[in-house]
């Protein structure tokens, strides 16, 4: 498979992927194992390029593969993601805090602005 920045534009890729491939390989690219290695490198979407590009079966058998992986991957960070939920939540709450009286005025005001407009549209 050759893979060109007219197919992906025609895929409705994100512009900042095209401008990175296209950057990279401004003729296109044969799609071989060392050049997915570079696409992951330059940080591209593989998963889109995936869910966009391979047929049904070929699709199925990649996310079949996948599978263990994602598994082993989600039980590595679990751990760390529950150790960021943890520290963030004093964070949060302090913010939440922070911003409840600008909070509250905004919504008083938003009230009236409705009420406002409410009863302007019975004069009109």
């Amino acid at each position: 498979m050759y893979l060109t920045t007219d197919m992906l534009k025609e895929k409705n890729v994100c512009e900042g992927q095209v401008t990175i491939f296209e950057k990279e390989w401004p003729d296109g690219v044969k799609i071989t194992k060392k050049a997915i290695i570079r696409a992951v490198e330059l940080g591209l979407d593989i998963d889109w390029f995936a869910d966009n590009f391979l047929s049904a079966p070929i699709w199925k058998a990649y996310w079949k593969a996948m599978a263990p992986l994602e598994k082993a991957y989600n039980e590595a960070i679990a751990p760390i993601l529950k150790a960021y939920e943890e520290a963030k939540a004093p964070i949060w709450e302090a913010f939440l805090e922070a911003i409840a009286p600008a909070k509250k005025a905004y919504e008083e005001a938003e009230a009236l602005a409705l009420y406002v407009a409410i009863n302007s549209e019975k004069m009109v």
